[in-house]
């Protein structure tokens, strides 16, 4: 097999460059991974995989490139490789996952007491749909750090930790729908619980997924954009990684959901009907993705005004 990266961007001057060795070892563990997980790791497994990756890109880089962030490119890897072999092995493949890339919330200040203080959190949206089920919410992929819990966050550093859920029809329809992402905020207070006076509260983020949403695989459908809003101005994307808050300030972080797996309409409909009464999907986009009516007073499933309403979503599809 030939691994191929020919077209990749250049490299850049931010931190977020691969060098080869980095990108070798996750487009092996992205190959092993699905054809044959299981198999101990050897050198035999390797040899049969050759990587193409052009000198100078994000996945090669020429001496010097900052490399620290490389894994906001390198995560991406894995679902490019199973996308690309998503039609030959479709029992094996994933959707997109909303917890790629790696996310993290850095948080620096000062006590009031003058003591220096520090930060670092991790956050994960959905896994992408998959031939067995639904997509996994909110774990990593495919790295392994843990979500931080926010009461570590909130005896870090002096900020106040106000909400934490899943998001609403955030995860890709499917016949094996995306994992739900989750979306999180926290305000700097004022006063003995917040930092010295005049001390900004410098937040540093890393993410993705702002433009461009976890894609479905084999019909399914992309899951949510990643949104970030900072005392109520939405903010495009991380081109401005950093921020100085002040108290009386909040932020709120959208994490977006995995994408789809297979066309949405064939999903059962009792499935539907369990994730509308869970708030995991909302009664409009039951019928709107799923063509799944749902009565709005039991939160049943009308069948027979289903049967219809697929029916007609299907004879468009294809006169589309």
């Amino acid at each position: 097999m030939v691994v191929d990266f020919e077209g990749t961007s250049r490299q850049v001057h931010r931190a977020i460059n691969s060098v080869f060795n980095m990108t070798y070892s996750y487009t092996v563990f992205s190959v092993k991974s699905i054809l044959d997980p299981f198999i101990p790791n050897n050198l035999g497994c390797m040899l049969p995989i050759t990587l193409k990756a052009p000198e100078g890109s994000l996945v090669n880089p020429r001496w010097p490139a900052p490399l620290w962030g490389r894994t906001m490119v390198i995560h991406r890897i894995p679902e490019l490789i199973y996308t690309a072999l998503a039609p030959a092995v479709p029992k094996r493949a994933i959707a997109e996952c909303g917890s790629a890339p790696l996310g993290s919330v850095g948080i620096t200040t000062v006590r009031q007491n003058g003591e220096p203080c520090l930060s670092l959190s991790f956050f994960f949206g959905g896994l992408g749909g998959r031939a067995t089920g639904d997509g996994v919410c909110c774990v990593a992929f495919p790295h392994n750090v843990a979500n931080t819990p926010v009461e570590l966050i909130e005896n870090g550093v002096p900020i106040l930790w106000e909400k934490r859920e899943l998001i609403c029809d955030s995860g890709g329809p499917g016949k094996f729908r995306g994992g739900i992402g989750q979306e999180f905020g926290f305000s700097v207070p004022s006063g003995s619980i917040g930092p010295m006076e005049n001390e900004p509260v410098f937040v540093s983020l890393r993410g993705g997924r702002f433009e461009r949403p976890s894609q479905g695989i084999l019909g399914g459908k992309n899951g949510n954009l990643a949104e970030l809003i900072i005392s109520g101005k939405p903010i495009l994307g991380l081109s401005k990684p950093q921020f100085s808050l002040k108290p009386g300030d909040w932020l709120r972080y959208k994490i977006q959901g995995g994408g789809g797996y297979q066309n949405p309409l064939d999903r059962d409909l009792r499935l539907v009907e369990e994730d509308v009464r869970n708030g995991l999907v909302s009664i409009e986009h039951a019928r709107g993705d799923y063509g799944v009516v749902i009565n709005g007073e039991t939160l049943s499933v009308d069948e027979e005004s289903t049967r219809e309403r697929r029916e007609s979503l299907k004879n468009k599809s294809k006169m589309d």
